[in-house]
């Protein structure tokens, strides 16, 4: 069966064997020509396998309970996929070459008495027609791949992970009875924040604000505060020991989390940017301003930033504290 790069760089086909001189009767001259292009195969391998696999790209498993420390893409960041797809069609190339000499041959009986007659100067006919075209067009892929790619920003080669970091946390026995709603309040001191505290609530510093989130039922405040918003109701959870946290997630647009599950609800609050969330109920966009509840305890999901600037969002999580906080997942 003919592949797509046998029309392009075969200078010869089947029925055209008169106007590129001998197929059969001169083994030696084609052996000798398929040795030369199964030569410039392996070269070409061996350059492809030094230029691309030296580097590769390092993404961390996601961590929700250390910060995420991201690793700078190597110069040249190249996917396996392009590499094994880049050497198949080398040896393509090889297997094409050969498969060519052999049709040529074979279906070469109509012309073999004019061979006879001028076996030399078809044979260097061959040679001029198919090896040094062959062998430059094998080359000049070679270079256009690879500059191709080396100009390629690190950024389109390799996804960043998402960074995510712990601002606060607490554990509790129990959780208030009814819907449960997050409100979130501003604060302009730390302490005033941490003295309004319910035993539901947790107090955070980020982007240069107090905040104080609290766990409850909808329509509450807190002395001296300033509502920021509530929403709700969250999907509850039922186990021993809860744990409350809340969870700061920030990078540019692109950079994603692993698929992954929590034993609780997780909702979003976005400060910059835009944050998705995918899972098996679809694509869930959390804009500016805009909270979301989220899903249930062992939901799979993965997170990114999916705007046109870096992301900035504070996530409240109400776990069974007796699991671990996040498990890898896969979507199904």
């Amino acid at each position: 069966m003919s592949s797509p790069i046998h029309d392009l760089i075969l200078p010869f086909r089947p029925g055209r064997c008169c106007d590129h001189g001998p197929r059969s009767g001169k083994g030696n001259a084609n052996a000798k020509h398929v040795t030369s292009a199964k030569k410039s195969t392996e070269l070409a391998e061996e350059f492809l396998q030094m230029f691309f696999v030296q580097k590769r790209s390092i993404i961390e498993t996601v961590d929700f309970k250390t910060p995420m420390v991201e690793k700078k893409p190597p110069p040249l960041a190249v996917p396996s996929i392009v590499i094994l797809s880049v050497l198949s069609l080398t040896r393509e190339f090889a297997r094409d070459f050969s498969n060519g000499i052999t049709l040529a041959r074979c279906e070469s009986t109509c012309c073999e008495q004019r061979e006879r007659d001028d076996g030399r100067r078809s044979s260097m006919q061959l040679n001029q027609r198919g090896g040094v075209p062959m062998k430059r067009i094998l080359i000049g892929m070679i270079v256009l791949l690879a500059s191709g790619l080396w100009s390629l920003p690190s950024t389109a080669l390799a996804q960043q992970p998402l960074v995510v970091k712990p601002l606060a946390e607490k554990k509790v026995a129990e959780l208030p009875a009814g819907p449960l709603f997050w409100r979130i309040e501003n604060f302009t001191e730390l302490a005033q924040a941490q003295a309004a505290a319910s035993p539901w609530a947790l107090v955070a510093v980020s982007a240069g604000k107090v905040w104080l989130f609290t766990l409850g039922p909808a329509g509450g405040s807190s002395a001296g505060g300033t509502k920021v918003v509530e929403f709700g109701p969250i999907p509850r959870v039922h186990a021993p020991q809860y744990l409350l946290r809340i969870n700061e997630a920030s990078g540019p647009p692109g950079s994603i989390t692993s698929v992954h599950t929590h034993p609780g609800s997780e909702a979003f609050f976005v400060l910059a940017g835009e944050q998705s969330i995918r899972s098996p109920h679809g694509v869930m966009r959390v804009k500016v301003g805009q909270p979301e509840a989220g899903h249930g305890a062992d939901t799979p999901m993965q997170v990114s930033s999916s705007g046109t600037e870096n992301l900035h969002s504070l996530v409240m999580f109400v776990v069974d504290a007796t699991k671990p906080f996040s498990s890898p997942a896969k979507m199904p």
